[in-house]
């Protein structure tokens, strides 16, 4: 199964995101609701089953103790990045720091990824998809044609 598509969700007063019941049935037929709950950039909130972070973590971790690039992308998912547990009603806690970061407000748009979700405050996703360029349908078409 996969995420895919988009859903409107709200934040509670709480921090914590209610997960569009869609990918709740994905994550509990496909990867259970423990979850990893990062950024690469501060800029958008990721939620991954802990299962598909750790086959990335563990790409991650054969490269050198020492690179540098290994040691940013740690830092920054680390600094971001927490586990969780989707608790029963569905809901996931999204840390302040985070939150912040991010700008996210009240209402947000959660995008699935495939095995992950993307989550952004709603006006955000809203401008960025508007800002969509001529070269991002050029790549889908590309991408299209591919055997």
């Amino acid at each position: 199964m996969s995420l895919r598509g988009s859903y409107s969700a709200r934040m509670d007063d709480r921090n914590r995101l209610k997960v569009p019941a869609e990918y709740r049935r994905v994550f509990e037929q496909s990867w259970g609701q423990d979850l990893f709950v990062t950024s690469f950039t501060g800029g958008e909130v990721f939620v991954y089953p802990l299962s598909v972070w750790a086959e990335f973590e563990k790409r991650l971790l054969e490269l050198p103790l020492m690179d540098p690039k290994r040691v940013r992308i740690q830092k920054v998912v680390n600094f971001y990045g927490k586990t969780q547990v989707m608790d029963g009603q569905g809901r996931v806690l999204i840390h302040s720091p985070l939150r912040e970061k991010a700008g996210i407000g009240e209402e947000v748009m959660v995008l699935g990824y495939g095995d992950f979700l993307c989550v952004q405050d709603a006006a955000k996703v809203e401008q960025e998809v508007a800002a969509s360029t001529e070269s991002d349908r050029e790549t889908l078409s590309e991408l299209w044609r591919k055997p």
